[in-house]
């Protein structure tokens, strides 16, 4: 799930994806390139993902995802 939002000049996209297992989101989060331009966030197997012009409001975006979009905070069950 993502949303793009756009101010001006602007541009942010935030991605929210899920993985099987822990393992799986730290492996994604590990392969991301380190940028000034990208913050991630795990929370169990759930990665946020923000990118582009977010100044300080990553951490404000991150917690906006994780309250108002849909998503599975849950482990998966086996």
């Amino acid at each position: 799930m993502y949303h793009h939002y756009v101010n001006g000049e602007r541009r942010v996209t935030v991605l929210l994806t899920r993985w099987e297992s822990m393992r799986d989101a730290e492996q994604l989060d590990l392969a991301l390139p380190d940028s000034a331009r990208l913050y991630t966030c795990r929370y169990g197997v759930n990665l946020v993902v923000v990118a582009g012009d977010f100044a300080d409001k990553a951490e404000a975006l991150t917690r906006t995802t994780m309250t108002q979009m849909n998503y599975w905070p849950d482990e998966p069950r086996r």
